[in-house]
Formats: structure tokens, C-alpha cells, sequence
């Protein structure tokens, strides 16, 4: 009996070591790559492909990973860093109007390299266009001269990160002028425009504007607004104006001006101009588009 009992006995052991044997090698043997799960473009773990090709991709190993792009980096405070992502530099937006009568069409160039705009002529504005902020040196040629024959120069102006300008071009060809506005095109408010004066208008005097749509309450809209001036703006509501200039103080108006309906957001640069014959206003909205208004008869 007891030799019986040791024989079973040693049986028992020799099952349990096989076992021990058989599990260790199913954990430390490498995957069979005819049955292994594959990660491939497409194919999600294990899956089937679909495609109809039965080409696998290889396995993407940590080594063969593309690099994602942009690289995020973490940095003080929990925030994240993205690297070698290009940080587009400050810009202001820039246009131009061009209001001197005898002067021939320009090309505007920045800095004495870059044409900015180009073919530009007599009451004629161009759509804005982004410019770098910073100083620059403008100048302001007859369409096709080079830079170098400027007939206009205008040294560091200064343009700050995201604000709206105008240049005004105005004067005459022996004496060319240039201010540089800054436009608020920020919302007037509901039902409102907004509107400035600009005297561009040579050997006309000091200018008054009244409003005078109901001529026995007439309005006070400028005084004083001599040439090169350039009025505040001023938020009035949306609708049709009369408007009666009077020069130099003089008892009655030298010209009166109707404007249409100027609708609720309007925002407008209102310039005074005199060609060879006759004085009349132009008016630049904020969309860049221009309109002449004639005096009424």
C-alpha cells in the first residue's frame, strides 16, 4: 500500500510541474504574426480589413511613429506650449483716398520697396488692406515711377496692431498733401451712424456745417474746420440730412448738400473737395466704398 501511495503521489507532482511549465511558456512566447492583431491605417485592432487588399501594414512601433506636428509642450501654471507653430505677425489695416485735382493717378509704396496700391485716381479710394504695424515710410509716386521719383514722402508713419487707417491724399501737384486717419468702426449704436468733416478743399476758407433739413430749427454741426482739418466724429440717427456749409462766416450758405438715406451702421468719412469748377463732398464708407455728392442747385 505505501509503495502504491508513493507512486500516485509522484504522478500528482509530475501533472502539476507540467502545467506550471505549459502556462510559462504561453506567457513568454512571441505572437504568432499570422494570428497576432495588427494596427494598420484603417484596420482597428483585430479587425478585418475591408479594403480588399491582403497586404498588412507592419506594426507601428514608438521609433517608426511620425512626429504629430505642432509639438505640445506643457509649461509653467498647467498651460501648454505649442512649438514650431508660426505666430502670424501684428497687423493694421490700411487704405487710401485720393482727393488732389490736378495730381495724376499714384501707386502708393511702403518702405520704398513694396507697391501697396496702385493705378489710384482723382476720387477714387481703394479697399483696405492689411499692412504690417509698426513704422514704415510711405511713398506716393505718379502710376508706374519708381519709388525713387516719390512725388509725395511721408516718413515714419506709425501704424498700431489691429487699427483701421486712411491716408488722404490732397493738395494740388505743386504742393501734395497726406494726413493719416484713424478710423472707429467700432458699432454706432442701434439706428445710428456715425459720420466726421474733412476739409480737403483748397482756397475755400473756414468752414460751418448746420443741418438744416428743418430750416426753422436748424442744427450746429461744425465750426471752424479750416483746410487740413479734420473733424470729430459724431453719432447722429440713421436717415436723410440737409446740409448747409457756410464759409467764413458768411450769412448765407455758400452750398447746400442732400444726402440720401444713410442707413443704421453707417459709418463715413465725409470730405470736402474742390476740383477745377466746383466744391462738392465725398463720402467714404466703411465697406470702402465711395460716393460723390454735388451741391443742390
Amino acid at each position: 500500500m505505501s509503495a502504491r501511495r508513493t507512486f500516485r503521489t509522484l504522478i500528482a507532482l509530475l501533472f502539476l510541474c507540467s502545467i506550471f511549465l505549459i502556462g510559462e511558456n504561453s506567457r513568454s512566447a512571441p505572437a504568432d504574426p499570422d494570428t497576432a492583431p495588427v494596427i494598420s491605417k484603417g484596420i482597428p485592432v483585430g479587425g478585418e480589413n475591408t479594403s480588399g487588399s491582403t497586404d498588412r501594414d507592419p506594426p507601428l512601433s514608438p521609433a517608426k511613429q511620425e512626429d504629430p506636428a505642432p509639438r505640445i509642450t506643457p509649461i509653467i501654471g498647467g498651460l501648454l506650449l505649442a512649438e514650431d507653430v508660426p505666430v502670424p505677425p501684428p497687423t493694421a489695416e490700411f487704405r487710401v483716398i485720393h482727393l488732389a485735382p490736378d495730381a495724376p493717378a499714384v501707386d502708393t509704396y511702403m518702405n520704398g520697396t513694396e507697391r501697396v496700391f496702385q493705378n489710384v485716381a482723382f476720387q477714387q479710394g481703394t479697399q483696405r488692406t492689411q499692412i504690417p504695424a509698426g513704422l514704415h515710410s510711405m511713398q506716393v509716386t505718379a502710376t508706374g515711377d519708381p519709388p525713387e521719383q516719390a512725388l509725395l514722402n511721408l516718413d515714419d508713419a506709425d501704424f498700431a496692431e489691429g487699427i483701421y487707417y486712411t491716408g488722404v491724399l490732397f493738395g494740388t501737384l505743386a504742393n501734395l498733401q497726406g494726413i493719416g486717419l484713424e478710423d472707429d468702426l467700432s458699432n454706432p449704436g442701434p439706428g445710428m451712424i456715425r459720420a466726421r468733416m474733412i476739409h480737403t478743399a483748397l482756397d475755400v476758407g473756414v468752414l460751418d456745417f448746420w443741418e438744416v433739413s428743418d430750416p426753422t430749427n436748424p442744427v450746429p454741426l461744425y465750426f471752424d474746420l479750416a483746410y487740413g482739418d479734420v473733424g470729430d466724429y459724431g453719432e447722429q440717427p440713421a436717415g436723410a440730412y440737409t446740409l448747409a456749409v457756410y464759409v467764413d462766416k458768411h450769412d448765407y450758405p455758400a452750398a447746400v448738400f442732400h444726402t440720401g438715406d444713410l442707413s443704421a451702421g453707417s459709418i463715413i468719412n465725409v470730405f470736402v473737395v474742390k476740383d477745377a469748377t466746383t466744391g462738392f463732398l465725398l463720402a467714404q464708407f466703411q465697406d470702402d466704398s465711395v460716393v460723390r455728392v454735388d451741391p443742390m442747385p
